[in-house]
């Protein structure tokens, strides 16, 4: 049984992989039986067919992001704003290395089957949203806190985040660079600092480089 769990692991961990490195409709489930080292037959025990191993492995990506980000230090912290410049700087901290390991898995399988497999993108939305939920709550206290009556919705501010952090991944693929994704927090911090005009919020280092 041990055995058995740790082949599907392994094949769930080789989809996220090699997705990220090559996108979905190029992985085939040869491709993936050679990065998990394990026999077809082996993956067919396990997944009928290759987009249900793919649904699988969103339900598993969303479970380890979940626990990743819960257990970072960042979650410490008792103030609703400063929890999200503490998101920010994390987020900003884990684009280094080879490209495809820094960028998002649902991100990627989405661009390519949002259309041909509305089961990929109904799992891809409810990773991501979940996701959402504490950044739009910790807005929304931001917000009572220190400009109750702005009109920005902390809902859709949140989504913005998602927006600019996907935007930043798809122009460093463009362009082959870990630049556009560190530009796009910069930018997003510097949003999120102009919605909050009375806070004075210390320059992280990625700010002052920007500085003349």
């Amino acid at each position: 049984m041990a055995m058995q769990t740790e082949a599907k692991e392994r094949l769930l961990g080789a989809a996220i992989d090699l997705v990220r490195r090559q996108g979905y409709n190029t992985t085939t489930v040869a491709d993936i039986c050679q990065e998990a080292k394990v026999t077809k037959g082996s993956f067919f025990h396990h997944f009928p067919t290759k987009d249900e191993l793919a649904v699988r492995a969103i339900h598993r990506w969303h479970s380890f992001t979940e626990q990743f980000f819960a257990e970072a230090p960042y979650q410490q912290i008792q103030d609703p704003l400063q929890w999200i410049f503490g998101y920010l700087e994390l987020r900003e901290s884990l684009i280094h290395g080879e490209l495809p390991n820094w960028t998002c898995f649902c991100g990627t399988l989405i661009q390519e089957t949002y259309q041909s497999h509305p089961e990929f993108q109904e799992a891809c939305a409810a990773a991501v949203l979940a996701h959402l939920e504490p950044i739009a709550a910790n807005l929304k206290l931001a917000k009572q806190n220190h400009c109750p009556t702005a009109d920005w919705d902390s809902e859709s501010v949140a989504i913005f985040f998602q927006t600019a952090l996907q935007g930043g991944f798809i122009m460093s693929k463009l362009v082959g660079s870990p630049e556009p994704a560190k530009e796009s927090i910069y930018h997003l911090r510097a949003y999120i600092k102009s919605l909050f005009p009375s806070v004075d919020s210390p320059l992280s280092d990625q700010d002052s480089k920007h500085i003349p």
